[in-house]
């Protein structure tokens, strides 16, 4: 059996009146749960997953960041990363009216969920938070969980994740000499398999200038 473990993070200013004033105790509250026996919330859940020798997919929600500052998000990546955990996308789009410069052209009131944007909308808003959470460091999110991932780069957690080689070696780049093999094959139902060939490349050293 495979067992997934996922996390949502995301901070909440307990309503949208006085935004600014409520944020600096709301981000402590959801992202430390701070408390007086100790941090709970995001850094006691890492705490538990490195004991057990686990890994989680953690589902950031970015866009406050555009409200208050990348460092926020920043920070909150950075814990994850830190522990060689999956970063991927969570989006609350009730934050788009209270971002200045907008995201969208007419904000238009609240709207909560992704189902009362039209499909433009929703374009706009997944790119922009897209973009908040690559910048933040969480590197670039092709999947929606561990095994959908597209590059060296994302399976390794940029480096904090080595993967096991058939020979035993430990790996979290390429390196010279390597012979990189891509084949891809696409599948519909009542339709014929397209086969896209094989593609081969050696990954040379540096030129000298």
């Amino acid at each position: 059996m495979n067992v997934h473990l996922t996390f949502d993070v995301e901070v909440w200013c307990n309503g949208w009146a006085n935004l600014d004033r409520n944020f600096p105790d709301a981000f402590e509250r959801y992202v430390y749960g701070r408390s007086a026996s100790g941090d709970y919330a995001l850094p006691k859940t890492l705490e538990i997953l490195e004991r057990n020798g686990l890994r989680g997919l953690f589902f950031v929600e970015p866009l406050f960041s555009a409200r208050f500052g990348s460092q926020y998000l920043e920070l909150i990546v950075a814990l994850i990363r830190r522990g060689g955990h999956d970063v991927q996308l969570h989006l609350h789009p009730e934050w788009t009216d209270e971002i200045d410069p907008p995201i969208l052209p007419i904000a238009r009131g609240k709207r909560q969920h992704l189902i009362y944007y039209d499909l433009e909308e929703q374009t706009a808003l997944i790119a922009a938070a897209r973009k908040l959470l690559e910048s933040a460091g969480s590197g670039t999110i092709s999947a929606p969980s561990v095994d959908g991932l597209g590059s060296l780069l994302e399976i390794t957690g940029g480096g904090a994740r080595p993967i096991e080689l058939p020979d035993g070696e430990q790996r979290t780049f390429l390196e010279d000499g390597d012979e990189v093999i891509l084949t891809a094959r696409a599948h519909r139902p009542g339709a014929a398999p397209i086969g896209f060939g094989e593609c081969r490349a050696i990954v040379l050293p540096t030129a000298a200038t």
